[in-house]
């Protein structure tokens, strides 16, 4: 007979799944119980994310309407890109360095 199967958490990688893990992963990167993207581009992630909330622009897109759009654009663009890399790397770091959270095979 089979052991009985329980619940195992799965670990959601599309954007809300992502966005959950954030807390998580800032609390663990700066207590230093995991060592992922370091510091410096968790808070260049920061920054990036308080200059695009921010109404201060570096380049008004007022004056200059497509500078203006891009240099926004690729602030976002690298926001998200250290987001996506830094989940991705949480969610595959070893088992082990988190015994609550258990992963199916191949994940």
């Amino acid at each position: 007979m089979k052991p009985a199967l329980r619940a195992v958490p799965v670990v959601d990688l599309r954007t809300a799944g992502r966005l959950r893990l954030l807390p998580a992963m800032v609390r663990d990167a700066v207590s230093g119980r995991w060592s992922g993207p370091g510091r410096r581009r968790l808070a260049g992630a920061a920054v990036g994310t308080l200059y695009l909330l921010s109404p201060v622009d570096a380049v008004p897109e007022l004056w200059l309407p497509v500078v203006g759009l891009l240099d926004d654009g690729l602030v976002a663009a690298y926001v998200a890109a250290s987001v996506r890399a830094a989940t991705d790397d949480y969610v595959r770091r070893p088992a082990s360095a988190d015994p609550g959270v258990h992963r199916r095979r191949g994940d």
